[in-house]
């Protein structure tokens, strides 16, 4: 729930959402959070639209690919499940002069790409990658890529080539997105994150004192 412990010249000290320096801490996934509202929403929004087979650190993968735009779009960014817009113009409320009345910012255009990497063999989830593309005049021309759980530490050779305009004819896809050069009214924030040992990690002993401050069960 946003509560965190950072250590701070030897000592814990309760944080929400900050890191030891006071910096923003970065979006970190959610899976049973992120499955959990993908189940809640309308069936078009889980529609697999694209498979196509590839590779992953040089094991073969299949890649499976969702896509929601419209009011499914803002759900899923309103939700919190996945990093990206959907909040207008960085989330700022314009105060109003009739009684202090707060409206709300237009909503952006949203369209966001959902892309599963599964090992065939056992099912697992080995990669999970969102794209979401803004219509934001303000916003517009902004590329952002976040990365969590050695994502982006390790870049393998397929995924360094930058997107290129696709030509005129059917949508072209690539490691699970359509080659869409953005427009100049766009920007483009990127996600991925990678799962490796699933099943077999434990998350870090801590004093009682420490989880309750924590608030865990």
């Amino acid at each position: 729930n946003g509560r965190m412990l950072a250590k701070v010249d030897g000592a814990w000290r309760l944080r929400r959402d900050k890191l030891a320096g006071g910096v923003p801490a970065p979006f970190t996934l959610d899976p049973q959070f992120f499955l959990t509202v993908l189940k809640q929403m309308p069936a078009r929004a889980r529609q697999v639209v694209h498979v196509e087979a590839g590779k992953l650190t040089g094991k073969p993968c299949a890649i499976l690919s969702c896509k929601l735009t419209g009011e499914d779009a803002l759900e899923l960014a309103d939700s919190g499940a996945v990093p990206g817009g959907g909040g207008g113009f960085g989330g700022v409320v314009i105060m109003g002069a009739l009684g202090g009345l707060g409206m709300e910012p237009p909503r952006p255009e949203l369209e966001t790409y959902l892309v599963f990497f599964v090992d065939p063999a056992s099912g697992d989830l080995l990669r999970f990658a969102a794209k979401t593309y803004q219509t934001d005049r303000m916003m517009g021309g902004v590329a952002i890529q976040i990365g969590g759980a050695g994502g982006i530490e390790q870049v393998e050779e397929e995924d360094e080539e930058e997107e290129e305009e696709a030509e005129a004819g059917p949508v072209q896809w690539r490691r699970g997105f359509p080659r869409i050069k953005p427009k100049k009214d766009q920007s483009v924030l990127t996600f991925r994150v990678d799962f490796r040992d699933l099943g077999l990690a434990e998350p870090p002993s801590l004093a009682p004192e420490l989880e309750a401050l924590l608030r865990a069960r």
